[in-house]
């Protein structure tokens, strides 16, 4: 598996991705993504593939919103992580969120940690967050579908 920021050669498998209509409850879709992206320099569309194939997406947002979660300014918000759900239960997730460090490392070294919220509801995801080395904050915020839990992890 690798990481790659988006680039316009990818459009076609963005617009394959498929998430199921549950998990388009809890995130957004690369191709909603990609737009606000083109309107947002502060948002980097992330994509991790395997054997050539798109498997999960995940946005990185230096912009202001991240000081809802954090007083770090060398932060980065982690946004609307998905897998392509013909992709799931195949460790896919963990594996890019495993090599996600490493990227911003090298991307952006400025960066000294990734914050994120998760739906409460979100179990799996939170489990997820959490095998792969983020961290409970214990802080909770509304968000506009419901409770959400702050996590973070430093690089």
């Amino acid at each position: 598996m690798y990481l790659e920021e988006y680039n316009p050669q990818h459009k076609e498998v963005v617009n394959n991705y498929y998430l199921t209509e549950e998990m388009n409850y809890y995130t957004s879709h690369p191709k909603d993504c990609l737009l606000k992206s083109a309107e947002n320099k502060s948002f980097h569309s992330v994509l991790a593939f395997s054997d050539q194939a798109l498997v999960t997406f995940l946005v990185l947002d230096e912009g202001k919103d991240k000081m809802l979660y954090t007083s770090n300014k060398n932060a980065m918000l982690l946004r609307s992580f998905s897998t392509d759900s013909r992709f799931l239960k195949k460790g896919h997730a963990k594996e890019a969120l495993r090599l996600l460090s490493e990227f911003i490392q090298q991307n952006y070294p400025h960066i000294e940690e990734i914050v994120l919220a998760v739906n409460m509801k979100n179990t799996s995801a939170q489990n997820l967050y959490l095998k792969t080395g983020f961290i409970d904050k214990g802080t909770r915020v509304q968000g506009p579908i419901g409770e959400l839990m702050v996590m973070t992890k430093l690089i």
